[in-house]
């Protein structure tokens, strides 16, 4: 009788080599895994409670998604077109009134409360005190006998700049008016309404495209903003895996600076007001330089708005050509036009030199291991960096490497 041939079975059989780093890439993306919006919300009424006490009414609370430039700076200067990033994470706030005639705030990621009452407080958060100021219901601000009591939950990193602001504004309009008309459906102006706060908080003039972005509840990753009007639609691509992104920040002053917004802002109107009256007539914005029309308009340009200019159209150029890549699925042509944009934003407008040199070396040297590319975003140091999903953990470990301090906020997008 012949024997029967069965598969040995092995116990204890050797891992596969690949296996091991799959897991660990895989363990590493799903720690940077986000709350949804409602627990958001729920973490930053009980943040109220627990540190400012339980008297009052129940706080109400809303929360909005961040949404990262990829390129999109760029259009706080022309009327242009922004591409964004829709991201998972986002910012919460809860908001009860108080007797105390002073706003307070608990801030989740500082143990102290910071009273706007107190002039040093006041130092230590601008822009969060300005926006506060407008954004107070009326029955909280109007007579000094009433306070409110404020509560920031966020998993976003302040270096993006606006675009980190974008999201705690949004979620500011939309509590007070749930606290001012409870059970009210959410106003479809709550997009313009924060742009419009945003900007009287900052005090210069800002792109549309990031509190647009904000707004949107939907997944879809990549977004096309006009700038102009705030007007955006969903990028779609082939159904195939993108790129995994991540967020890198580590240089030393994470934070908007308004003072150079303004002169950047004003460096493309004195530019835009020289070509209207070298030939351009009737030119308004930037924007509206065509794209022959770049290189008769550097040959106009006195030699000190040139590098403005080509910055600012070329800008809109390489949104227009991400879009065609994303629709394509091509993402080594993505990362490339990252890249270039990284490099315009250094040469050209100044505001790429903050970004960290060991990040983009390292991008560059981890090409070939699945790195597309990376892009400065923000306006403030802070590094979006695009890849294959399970090669970004291995990229955020070797720049953290390649940094002497622990002071770097490192995330997976």
């Amino acid at each position: 009788m012949g024997r029967t041939c069965r598969p040995e079975i092995v116990l204890n059989k050797p891992t596969p080599s690949f296996v091991q780093p799959f897991l660990y890439a895989y363990n590493r993306i799903q720690a940077n895994e986000s709350l949804r919006p409602i627990q958001y919300e729920d973490r930053a009424k009980a943040l109220l409670v627990e540190r400012l006490g339980g008297e009052g009414p129940l706080p109400v609370a809303a929360f909005s998604h961040g949404a990262v430039g990829i390129v999109a700076d760029h259009t706080h200067y022309v009327d242009g077109f922004a591409l964004m990033l829709h991201m998972r994470q986002g910012t919460a706030v809860a908001l009860r009134p108080n007797t105390l005639g002073r706003t307070r705030i608990a801030y989740e990621a500082v143990s102290d409360i910071i009273d706007l009452s107190r002039e040093e407080d006041r130092r230590r958060a601008p822009i969060l005190a300005a926006l506060l100021d407008r954004a107070a219901p009326s029955d909280a601000s109007g007579t000094g006998t009433t306070g409110l009591d404020v509560a920031l939950v966020t998993a976003l990193p302040a270096g993006l700049g606006v675009a980190y602001f974008a999201s705690l504004a949004l979620a500011l309009v939309a509590c007070g008016d749930k606290l001012e008309n409870p059970g009210k459906q959410a106003s479809e102006k709550l997009a313009t309404r924060a742009h419009g706060l945003l900007e009287a908080a900052l005090g210069t003039k800002i792109s549309r495209a990031f509190t647009a972005a904000a707004a949107l509840a939907e997944e879809a990753p990549f977004i096309l903003v006009d700038a102009r009007n705030g007007d955006h639609i969903a990028v779609e691509f082939p159904d195939t895996q993108r790129p995994g992104f991540a967020l890198f920040d580590a240089s030393p002053q994470s934070m908007i600076d308004v003072t150079a917004m303004r002169r950047r802002a004003e460096l493309a109107a004195s530019a835009t007001r020289e070509l209207a009256g070298k030939g351009f007539e009737g030119l308004t914005s930037l924007r509206n330089l065509e794209h022959r029309d770049l290189e008769r308009a550097l040959d106009m340009a006195s030699r000190r708005f040139r590098p403005a200019i080509r910055h600012l159209v070329s800008s809109n150029r390489n949104v227009q050509k991400l879009v065609v890549a994303i629709r394509k699925a091509d993402w080594q042509l993505f990362g490339a036009l990252l890249k270039i944009s990284l490099a315009s934003s250094t040469n050209d407008w100044g505001t790429g030199t903050e970004v960290s040199g060991p990040a983009v070396e390292t991008a560059e040297r981890m090409s070939i291991e699945g790195i597309y590319g990376m892009v400065g975003t923000g306006e403030c140091g802070m590094l979006l960096v695009a890849g294959r999903p399970f090669s970004l953990p291995a990229y955020l470990d070797a720049v953290r490497s390649g940094h002497d301090t622990d002071d770097i906020h490192a995330l997976i997008i």
